[in-house]
Parts: C-alpha cells; sequence; structure tokens
C-alpha cells in the first residue's frame, strides 16, 4: 500500500509519482490518497492506522486461506 496527500504538490502530483511505487513490489499494491498535504500522516492518523490494520488483517486472511 502507497499513501499520498491530496494536497502534496510536491510528491502526490502527478498521481504518477505514487503509482510508480507499485512497481517495486511482487505482491499486490494499492495506492491510497488521503486528504491533506505532505504531512497528511499527522493530520490523517486514525486513516492511516485503519488502513493499515485494514491491509494487515487482509494480508493475514488470505494467507491463512491459502494455507487451507
Amino acid at each position: 500500500m502507497v499513501l499520498g496527500g491530496t494536497d502534496d504538490v510536491k510528491v502526490s502530483q502527478p498521481r504518477e509519482n505514487l503509482t510508480d511505487w507499485t512497481l517495486e513490489t511482487s505482491g499486490p499494491c494499492t495506492v491510497e490518497m488521503l486528504a491533506g498535504g505532505h504531512f497528511f500522516l499527522e493530520e490523517q492518523q486514525d486513516a492511516v492506522v485503519g488502513l493499515v490494520t485494514g491491509g494487515l488483517v487482509a494480508a493475514l486472511s488470505n494467507r491463512e486461506r491459502a494455507r487451507a
């Protein structure tokens, strides 16, 4: 998962600046945009924790299904 701020003109715009990070993994990877600038992590702490937690839960669930 790649996270970006919708108002971060230096990093997140154009969106392709973040999309290219998906090329650095062999697994599934999504780009999630959150409201805010370069420091959106501070502005959107609850949303970031929710996205990361949800991603980890999904990955563990997929791993368990693959083992079955």
